[in-house]
């Protein structure tokens, strides 16, 4: 429902634009659910704008207005007599003057506080709190953030026995499991998001251990216990024999030397050693290969190993033991300090509704819910939702399936839809006008995307059409960083020919996919938005850390040399403030120390520009203050106006609060003291973890740089499609739960948890993958659960892909290498409608009232696509000695030295003892002799 309203310019929800209402390109399905006991029925439907009239006219009871996961509740009291027309807020008064009264409309908005509008979480504390006496709870819910919670869950697995983790850590290390705490976090995450027991969650684990070892070995294992090091011990005996063979200097005899020696070393995980085993190969004229024979076949029977099913079998059990203790330790964790998190605030939500007493009281005063982004309800929040129309008159749930990209948060599109299509008493209408995008635009993706969604894909343009409405870049390229440089000469090419920076987008899979392309644009000179670590390397936010230094301690020499040194003329060669100090510790030096008062030893003591910083009290004052008065008592502000850029500067200074604001959350949720000292650690922290980001300004005119997941929800001008082709494997290797919500029963009834252990380790590197050669990761793909989780990823992807395609107002760009766009290409009709291969150029499109534009970029084309840019940021200038001194060299090689004309001459001399080196010395008769 908020997204009727169109965003204004400044960022608020506001009437500035009173004929752009509606929704932009979405097509959403609305849910108007009445009670079934009392003869209620369910809509499915839009909120469209008749509707929101006929509703204005007949005054109702506001009840809950959600949004998922933005979550906008409105909930209004009935004794309060609150009317719907508390809609006013999202609807332009203009539209409805002709049937309400603008005075009752704004009575009736002034008495919005009487609604509860939030997220799902903030609702849900609203309603706990009013009737915590009853549940048991505190009146006083605090609730920990998600920082603070992640510190106390890993403080708590610290506290595993010895005698549980040694063989936990023993059989994960023999397995190649290296993020034993990460695992645990995700099943627990896993489980208390799906309300499963401690019985079914026990169960689950052991039957997915079960499945891999099933699928591992589908005829059984071995038939003979085989020890667990026997591999070794092949191994051993294979470089003993081939170390014999002394006249086998063979290349790969070599590399299969140093591979048994590494194999020997137990650096590779026991079962992952195994498939480097097999791999081994060794010279076949000097029989050194037939020598690998024996320990080739031992690895290649690994899958029926029975010592690997094993450590499965009672790695998955330990594993299910730790996370249903840490889930117990951590619930006392909380008791103990009245705190709770978000999960359990839609648990106790949850409890509260299935109470009948309370929920009779609750269905008194609230008889309206109404819930947006329907399509990313998690589970628990969908059994909320489905508790809340049992009392609740009328409900209304507004979604669009085709924008269902959350998995990964733990939704699961799959059970939404069932909920949507097995409720008997909904219907369903759509709203398909789009007013967003272009009409050429609109009929494009609903072309495209028509083979996948069916007529859903279909809307109705409402704006007009422009030419050069779609692009295809193609790169000629073979590495990442060209492909950057190529992409960056094209935003070059959109800027050249009349296209704001501030009016582009650029889409990509994933962060790490993000830097490369900045680093381009720094190449080129263009800006960009972008959010990135190094907030403590700008000048900005490197005086704000020295000022909060020097308010903890004023004798802090270094912090106060480098306040001065930044407001300092950078063209200097030396600045003033090294002459200055200089001289100060030379007094300070000839001077009597008796005679010495305590300044002396402050620097700059009686300086001017640190008198507002002297007089900041850090014994009363918070850490967020004491930053807020850094920055005025440096005239940052100004300061920022003069260095250039002011924008983004100013975005770091807010940054900096925005950390701050932080560490005080973190420090109040872990029950300790936010102080000065403690901020500048966390700081330093942020910074070695390189997490000191900088949040991006708004109204920049530079070019946004974003994930499609993050895009969501926005809209520009000019959107462009990186990373087109992404064709990942489905991933069966991490916690996933499905099933639930069959019939009538509750969404939580059923779900079951499959995790799956890969036994064979990862490959190195920052982004390895499963170290592959068993063939169990196509068998776990052929597998019924593997082709389910395909076909679940295969339209995950399909939908994100649709929610980047929609996020452009005027033109849409794919940019990619020649032939490789796997992800694009899973469009059938992308190459038909915007054939490439036409040459650069704009083309006709058939049946589209829009051009297609296409262009061939290149990593050459830089030097006629950089734009002039300020020189960049100087803090001292070096410009050097024209006259330099002489230096007599501190080192001498002998091998180096230049020889000099005429003979050397030496004498020796004969030294007591064993000979076992001689001394030789320039000599005049010209002698020479040895020992």
């Amino acid at each position: 429902m908020i997204d009727l309203v169109k965003r204004c310019p400044c960022s608020t929800y506001c009437f500035h634009q009173p004929a752009k209402w509606q929704l932009g390109n979405r097509s959403l399905a609305g849910w108007s659910a009445g009670n079934p006991s009392n003869g209620g029925n369910i809509t499915k439907s839009y909120l469209s704008k008749s509707s929101y009239k006929d509703l204005l006219r007949n005054p109702a009871h506001l009840g809950f207005a959600v949004n998922v996961p933005k979550s906008y509740y409105l909930i209004g009291r009935k004794k309060n007599k609150v009317k719907l027309c508390l809609l006013l807020v999202f609807v332009p008064i203009n539209r409805i003057s002709a049937t309400i009264e603008q005075a009752a409309a704004h009575r009736n908005a002034d008495r919005l506080d009487l609604a509860a509008i939030g997220t799902v979480h903030s609702v849900a504390h609203r309603l706990l709190s009013r009737y915590a006496i009853e549940m048991g709870l505190s009146p006083r819910l605090e609730v920990v953030t998600e920082i603070a919670s992640d510190r106390a869950l890993s403080d708590l697995l610290g506290n595993i026995p010895l005698t549980v983790w040694q063989p936990f850590s023993d059989r994960a290390k023999r397995l190649g499991i290296t993020d034993l705490h990460r695992r645990i976090l995700d099943l627990l995450t896993a489980k208390r998001g799906n309300v499963i027991s401690d019985d079914d969650f026990t169960s689950q684990m052991a039957v997915s251990a079960d499945r891999v070892c099933e699928l591992l070995a589908p005829s059984g294992v071995s038939g003979f216990e085989t020890p667990i090091d026997q591999l070794y011990d092949f191994a051993d005996q294979a470089l003993t024999n081939i170390d014999a063979l002394i006249n086998d200097t063979q290349k790969n005899t070599n590399g299969a030397r140093q591979k048994l020696r590494q194999l020997k070393s137990k650096q590779i995980p026991l079962w992952g050693s195994y498939l480097f085993a097999s791999r081994i190969k060794a010279g076949t004229t000097s029989g050194a290969d037939r020598m690998l024979d024996a320990l080739r076949n031992h690895a290649s029977q690994v899958r029926q190993n029975n010592q690997l099913q094993s450590d499965i079998r009672e790695f998955s059990s330990i594993l299910a033991q730790e996370t249903i203790r840490l889930e117990s330790q951590y619930t006392e964790y909380k008791m103990e300090r009245g705190l709770v998190d978000f999960t359990d605030l839609e648990t106790l939500l949850l409890r509260l509704l299935e109470n009948e007493t309370l929920a009779a009281r609750l269905a008194e005063d609230f008889d309206l819910v109404l819930v947006d982004e329907f399509q990313d309800t998690n589970p628990l929040q969908l059994a909320i939702f489905q508790q809340l129309r049992q009392f609740s008159p009328r409900n209304r749930w507004v979604g669009d399936p085709k924008q269902a990209i959350y998995g990964f948060r733990d939704t699961d599109p799959e059970l939404v839809d069932d909920i949507w299509n097995n409720s008997s008493d909904a219907t369903r209408t759509e709203l398909p006008d789009n007013y967003r995008s272009q009409r050429g635009l609109v009929q494009l993706v609903s072309v495209l995307f028509e083979p996948i969604f069916g007529t859903d894909a279909k809307q109705n343009p409402k704006r007009p059409a422009q030419s050069r409405g779609v692009e295809r870049w193609v790169y000629d390229t073979r590495n990442q960083p060209d492909d950057a440089t190529a992409l960056a000469c094209g935003i070059a090419k959109l800027k050249r020919e009349g296209v704001r920076f501030g009016d582009i987008a650029i889409l990509e899979r994933t962060n790490r996919l993000l830097p490369p392309i900045a680093t381009a644009f720094d190449g080129l000179g263009i800006p960009y938005l972008l959010e990135s670590p190094g907030l403590l390397s700008t000048r900005e936010g490197a005086i704000v850390l020295a000022g909060l230094r020097l308010v903890a301690d004023r004798t802090d020499s270094l912090a106060a040399a480098t306040i001065l040194h930044l407001l300092s003329d950078p063209e200097k060669d030396t600045p003033d403030w090294i002459r200055e100090r200089l001289q100060a510790v030379h007094n300070t030096q000839d001077g009597d120390e008796d005679e010495l008062s305590p300044d002396s030893y402050i620097p700059w003591s009686d300086d001017a520009r640190f008198s507002r910083i002297e007089k900041i009290d850090r014994s009363l004052l918070s850490p967020t203050v004491i930053v807020q008065q850094v920055i005025e008592s440096l005239d940052l502000p100004i300061l920022v106006q003069r260095w250039g850029d002011p924008g983004r500067r100013c975005s770091n200074l807010d940054s900096m609060l925005r950390h701050v604001h932080e560490y005080e959350e973190v420090a109040l949720d872990s029950g300790q003291a936010a102080t000065l000292s403690g901020f500048i650690l966390y700081l330093e922290q942020l910074q070695a973890d390189e997490l000191d980001l900088r949040y991006p300004p708004q109204g920049h005119d530079a070019v946004t740089l974003m994930t499609y997941h993050s895009a969501k929800g926005l809209e520009w001008p000019v959107v462009v499609l990186s990373g087109l082709n992404s064709d990942r494997s489905p991933d069966m290797w991490s916690p996933v739960v499905t099933g639930g919500g069959e019939g009538n029963e509750s969404p939580l009834s059923g779900r079951t948890l499959r995790s799956w252990t890969w036994p064979f380790g990862k490959t190195d590197g920052p982004f390895g993958g499963l170290c592959t050669g068993s063939g169990l990761e196509d068998d776990a793909l052929l597998s019924p659960e593997g082709q389910a989780q395909t076909i679940r990823e295969t339209n995950e992807n399909l939908r994100l892909l649709y929610v980047g395609c929609t996020r452009a107002r005027q033109k849409l760009v794919f940019a990619h290498r020649d032939n490789k766009y796997a992800w694009l290409a899973k469009l059938d009709a992308v190459d038909v409608l915007l054939d490439c291969s036409l040459g650069e150029g704009e083309h006709e499109l058939d049946g589209i009232d829009t051009t297609l534009v296409v262009r061939r970029l290149d990593a050459d084309m830089i030097d006629d696509c950089r734009f002039d840019t300020k020189h960049k940021e100087r803090w001292l200038s070096l410009s050097g000695n024209s006259n330099p001194p002489e230096f007599a060299p501190r080192f001498h090689s002998p091998s180096q030295a230049t020889i000099e004309s005429g003979g050397a001459k030496f004498e020796t001399e004969d030294l007591p003892g064993p000979s076992h080196y001689w001394i030789a010395h320039s000599a005049t008769d010209g002698s020479t002799g040895a020992p």
